[in-house]
């Protein structure tokens, strides 16, 4: 689809038809039609072509681009010597995703365009619009544009995150490739930031998107089977702002624990105490009684807590919980359990008008950093949360598990520990919600990783610092707030319409029968159907977290090089089976009642049920 490009562009693209922008009309009307805030971040930059085209000059017989500096950027090698062998694609990356920071004059794109085969998706970032109207200039990317083949996006970090979300289905079916312009970092240090910045989302977004695929069948799993405890045991959503004035700690698990428990439990202070279900036995044995515990694994792995959990030691203690968490875990905790909803799962859209729902992460600690944040309490220390060790314990005494490190990391001292992927992303996570929260924060330090932000302690100095004091009456507040919400609440009603759905799926699979018989001849008409089943499996924000594989699947499918046939009608069989099977559950465990049944009174309608 071609734009049309706004009137106070229509100065920018008559002056652009000059010699040396010959394609920025055509590539700006394309933009026009699908990327409006690129379009819109450029006008705000107050590019003027005019000067633009003066920086483009012919160097050593080929198109160059002059900086503030008056060298240009190609002075030292040519072309080729940066991009000779990016134009290499593997066979997975048939499906794949290239992302590019720094497009130049666009000689580093063209030769990924070139060879990108049609399925795979190149997705641009370049700080500068200048340079961007320059690139744009050169090339004619309309088709590559209009395709959906080219994404080119303004510089902020949420139109990247979202955009890489978008294309989730990369992920799940091809490599990610990132592609750092080297030339381009001569021109200033934002490209090595955005470079960062970038690669950081990608890791997390492939660590994210894998658990996803492998896990999100047992974590939504996991919340049927909770969904109607979940509402008897009450809710978090009363806790927003409730630990106003709290100075909050965090006991991790790491092995500086054992370096600070004993001082705490000796002089724990006015503060509230919070930790993971999984640290509670490593804390017995200091007689250190957190204020609540967290859990927010949905592995059955869990459950080997409870081979060195006390009971006597835990049933006064609260448990929040994440509803996707393991259900035996959750039946044998013996103390008070109160929910909460994170993202990805049944609360995503189901309860967003009446809980909130959170960002979990993949990390206990950070989840309860965040948490406190959003409880409001004053400031947070955090202790035994290490990200890293040295020898061969990486937990407390006491902790359930103990794992091998496959990263190296330094501490404050310059020696080196061992950690893991997994610690090093949470790592990074909690340092950019410390930056991003703003509130103060400090670290027991006892020798792991160097948690930024944090402001490095020992026991006395955060105490003379006041990690350890509430502002009077706040921590009494706080925890009778905790124990109100575990009160029963009235669980939310949903329509029936596993009837409708089934109707649809069969008209849809009877439709991709035909089309299979002649795959050649209806190849367009079966790739624009598997797009409708895509949308149709997308259509119900209750259905959609745990149809998550099923809509991968089919969007996988709209990537294949093949026409669609009978081992793509096979899939997609397969599919719609998994799909009822799927809504049938949820429909069950979730209390959806028919039409006729929910206008009528309670009683009856629990009568109904007792029938049934």
């Amino acid at each position: 689809m071609v734009g049309k490009v706004p009137g106070v562009w229509q100065r920018l693209c008559k002056t652009a038809r000059m010699e040396r922008l010959p394609h920025l009309t055509r590539n700006l009307e394309a933009l026009a039609g699908r990327m409006t805030a690129t379009l819109e971040w450029i006008k705000s930059q107050m590019v003027q072509p005019e000067a633009v085209a003066e920086r483009i000059v012919n160097h050593a017989g080929r198109l160059d681009w002059r900086m503030e500096n008056g060298a240009t950027l190609f002075a030292a090698a040519a072309p080729p010597v940066f991009y000779k062998d990016w134009g290499a694609m593997e066979e997975r990356d048939a499906k794949g995703l290239t992302v590019l920071v720094g497009v130049n004059l666009g000689y580093g794109l063209n030769e990924i365009l070139k060879s990108a085969p049609p399925a795979h998706t190149v997705l641009v970032v370049e700080p500068r619009a200048e340079v961007l109207v320059a690139c744009l200039g050169q090339t004619d990317y309309s088709p590559f544009i209009e395709a959906g083949r080219l994404i080119i996006l303004p510089p902020d970090e949420n139109a990247i995150y979202e955009a890489l979300r978008r294309v989730d289905v990369h992920f799940v079916f091809g490599r990610i490739i990132f592609r750092g312009d080297m030339p381009s970092r001569q021109m200033g240090p934002e490209y090595d930031r955005l470079g960062r910045i970038i690669r950081n989302t990608l890791e997390n977004m492939s660590v994210e998107f894998a658990t996803l695929r492998k896990k999100q069948d047992t974590m939504v799993g996991n919340e049927l089977s909770n969904f109607k405890r979940a509402f008897e045991d009450g809710s978090v959503a009363r806790l927003q702002g409730a630990a106003a004035g709290v100075s909050a700690v965090i006991l991790g698990a790491g092995p500086s624990l054992e370096m600070f428990a004993a001082n705490m439990a000796q002089s724990p202070g006015h503060a509230c105490y919070a930790t993971a279900l999984q640290t509670l036995p490593a804390l017995q044995k200091y007689g250190l009684v957190p204020h609540f515990c967290m859990a927010i694994d949905y592995s059955r792995g869990m459950r080997k807590v409870f081979k060195r959990l006390d009971p006597e030691f835990a049933k006064g203690i609260p448990l929040l919980y994440s509803t996707k968490l393991d259900p035996e875990v959750l039946e044998n905790y013996p103390g008070p359990a109160i929910p909460f909803w994170t993202r990805g799962g049944l609360g995503t859209y189901a309860l967003a008008d009446r809980e909130p729902v959170f960002n979990a992460g993949t990390n206990v600690s950070v989840t309860l950093y965040r948490l406190l944040a959003w409880m409001g309490v004053g400031r947070i220390l955090l202790a035994g949360m290490d990200f890293a060790w040295k020898g061969d314990h990486s937990h407390a005494g006491g902790h359930h598990n103990n794992v091998k490190g496959s990263v190296t990391l330094e501490n404050a001292d310059g020696e080196t520990l061992h950690s893991t992927l997994s610690y090093t992303t949470a790592l990074r996570d909690l340092i950019g919600d410390i930056r991003r929260l703003g509130l103060p924060t400090g670290c027991l330090y006892g020798g792991g990783a160097v948690i930024q932000g944090a402001q490095q302690l020992d026991f006395s100095k955060a105490v003379m610092e006041g990690f350890f004091a509430s502002e009077p009456g706040s921590l009494e507040h706080f925890t009778n707030a905790v124990g109100a919400a575990h009160a029963p609440q009235q669980a939310p009603v949903f329509p029936s319409r596993s009837q409708q759905w089934n109707t649809r799926l069969r008209q849809m699979v009877k439709e991709f029968e035909k089309l299979a018989k002649k795959p050649e001849r209806n190849a367009a008409q079966s790739f624009e159907g598997l797009k409708r089943l895509n949308a149709f499996l997308r259509s119900d924000p209750v259905f959609l977290p745990y149809l998550y594989n099923e809509f991968m699947d089919v969007a996988g499918l709209t990537l294949e090089t093949r026409p669609f046939g009978p081992q793509e009608l096979s899939k997609v069989r397969q599919i719609a089976k998994r799909v009822r099977e799927k809504v049938r559950r949820m429909e069950e465990d979730m209390g959806f009642v028919a039409a006729e049944e929910r206008n009528a009174p309670p009683s009856r309608r629990a009568g109904k049920r007792r029938a049934a």
